[in-house]
């Protein structure tokens, strides 16, 4: 998938087509459990490091936008597009970058649910959700 394409599943996620939703909701899924194969296959995942890492995000006050150093660069993107699609206005944009958001977190486990916590937050805190047509 060329960046271009993976860009342009973030814009049909929020779409009022229940099929149009769906189908970009499996091929970014698709796409992020590609990369982060990639990236673990150079990069194995640590387990010790990651929990010290999660740790720290409860007891810091750490930049809640600190990219995760356990995932691969487009999971990292997804992350943070996806929660701040999650409170848009937009009823569509919420259904489908939430399910999105949900099954990222299921499916590579280091996502972290701490970080995304923190994340969704500060978005929430700050009011800086994408309320553009997402």
């Amino acid at each position: 998938m060329t960046q271009r394409d993976f860009m342009d599943l973030f814009w049909k996620l929020p779409s009022v087509e229940v099929e149009k939703r769906q189908t970009a909701f499996c091929q970014l899924l698709q796409h992020l459990l590609n990369e982060q194969k990639r990236f673990e296959s150079e990069s194995p995942l640590d387990t010790t490091k990651f929990q010290v890492w999660e740790e720290s995000l409860s007891t810091t006050d750490g930049q809640p936008n600190q990219p995760n150093p356990f995932v691969a660069s487009d999971v990292n993107y997804a992350q943070k597009r996806l929660i701040n699609g999650v409170v848009s206005s937009n009823e569509c944009a919420r259904q489908g970058f939430g399910a999105a958001l949900t099954e990222m977190m299921a499916r590579i486990p280091a996502v972290s649910g701490t970080h995304v916590l923190r994340m969704l937050l500060h978005v929430t805190a700050s009011g800086s959700g994408e309320d553009r047509q997402e």
